[in-house]
């Protein structure tokens, strides 16, 4: 009895992770939050449905692959298994890299003995439209190091077309004439004239959690039941109100986008770092 009561828990908590994106983190933050565990939550039942299913319990095994067939949707945009079909229009095919830069720093090579390595595989990934966070000025040698010599010439030639202003941190570089529409808080518009006609394409970077190394560390360890207790605990504090704040600000200006979005017609891409699950 205890078993099935758990695994009926573990169900609810697999279909509020699926759909918990749903509800405006505004009123109730938990919901949002728990879609960051859907991939956890999904693959516990999958195994708990499999062993009532072995164990001959029929319903309750019937009942938890209910859920994950209500909830598939979900649960193959967060784990995908990319499975590959062939353009509508292939004519209108390109190729397009979304990429939080960081200014161009290196995480791994502070010193950056090895040159820009972030530009570097700008370069060699060869994409069409490139739409990059976290750059203000990339002429700017103080914000963007080691860009120079032939790396440098090699990349403005491959993107002789730019778009973004120093007042944002949101650049794109495309093989296409591209026109900065409009520059709004954590998103721009653009439009670039690809060789079939005008593509609108919004380059995004939406607010972060903002935690520290231990919160992170406190979120890691919830997956785990030995630690899931000290972690509710933890989310009591700070990190509850950074994570509420986050999905707020997040929700926000997700609506703007949708706004704009809607007012836009013809071909539309949205990229950049939205900073949540899928």
């Amino acid at each position: 009895m205890i078993l099935r009561i758990v695994s009926f828990i573990l169900f609810i908590l697999t279909l509020l992770s699926a759909f918990g994106g749903r509800i405006n983190p505004a009123y109730v933050m938990l919901p949002s939050a728990l879609t960051l565990a859907l991939p956890y939550f999904a693959i516990a039942t999958a195994a708990v449905s499999l062993a009532w299913f072995c164990a001959g319990r029929w319903i309750t095994a019937a009942i938890g692959v209910a859920v994950l067939v209500a909830a598939w949707k979900p649960i193959s945009t967060a784990i995908p298994l990319h499975f590959q079909s062939e353009p509508t229009h292939k004519e209108r095919t390109f190729k397009l890299l979304t990429y939080n830069i960081l200014h161009g720093w290196d995480q791994e090579d502070p010193e950056m003995k090895a040159g820009n390595r972030s530009f570097q595989y700008v370069l060699d990934a060869d994409a069409d439209l490139v739409g990059l966070q976290e750059l203000v000025d990339i002429n700017d040698a103080g914000e963007v190091p080691k860009l120079e010599g032939a790396l440098r010439d090699s990349l403005l030639q491959k993107y002789p077309y730019r778009a973004g202003t120093t007042a944002c941190d949101l650049k794109v570089l495309s093989k296409y004439p591209v026109k900065l529409i409009k520059e709004y808080p954590t998103f721009s518009h653009y439009e670039v004239k690809m060789p079939w006609g005008k593509l609108n394409w919004i380059n995004t970077h939406l607010s972060s959690f903002n935690l520290t190394d231990e919160e992170r560390k406190v979120m890691k360890e919830m997956v785990s039941v030995k630690d899931a207790e000290a972690g509710l605990k933890e989310m009591k504090g700070s990190i509850r109100g950074k994570l509420k704040d986050g999905f707020t600000r997040r929700a926000e200006r997700a609506a703007a986008i949708r706004e704009l979005a809607d007012r836009i017609s013809g071909p539309l891409v949205v990229s950049g770092d939205f900073n949540d699950v899928p």
